[in-house]
């Protein structure tokens, strides 16, 4: 309810979409532990499933896929993609090239606060990779 409520829903739609939230979350077993409890894999997968649950026409992922296991990214990428074509706006934020490949068509490189590169999404990673990346697999 906190999440939602967080994000201007109404606790009504909130309560009517709650087994969707849980069931897409996977934390059913530990929904009555106060959130303050949840590890930040457990909080992201919330925040994740309340996100996707209402609808919106843009949506900021900021590292959100950085602290959940491997089955829960898969299913949020796809999620993802599919926001994606049915013409949601998504700003996602991530140090993961795979997942940034898996969703994004277009990439911005930021860096020390300036945009480094804008383009696509092959073109901006790989620039990236060969700025970052001497040849010995060190950033």
């Amino acid at each position: 309810m906190l999440f939602g409520v967080n994000v201007g829903i109404p606790i009504s739609e909130i309560r009517e979409r709650m087994d969707d939230i849980i069931a897409f979350s996977g934390v059913g077993v530990h929904i009555d532990t106060p959130v303050k409890r949840f590890s930040s894999g457990m909080a992201s997968r919330l925040s994740v499933a309340v996100a996707v649950q209402f609808p919106s026409d843009i949506y900021i992922f900021d590292e959100v896929l950085a602290v959940v296991d491997s089955e829960f990214q898969d299913l949020c990428l796809q999620e993802i993609r599919h926001l994606h074509e049915v013409g949601r706006t998504i700003f996602f934020v991530s140090h993961s090239r795979a997942q940034v490949e898996a969703v994004c068509s277009r990439v911005m490189w930021l860096e020390k606060g300036a945009v480094r590169e804008f383009g696509s999404a092959a073109t901006v990673l790989d620039a990236y990779h060969s700025a970052h990346h001497h040849g010995d697999g060190q950033p």
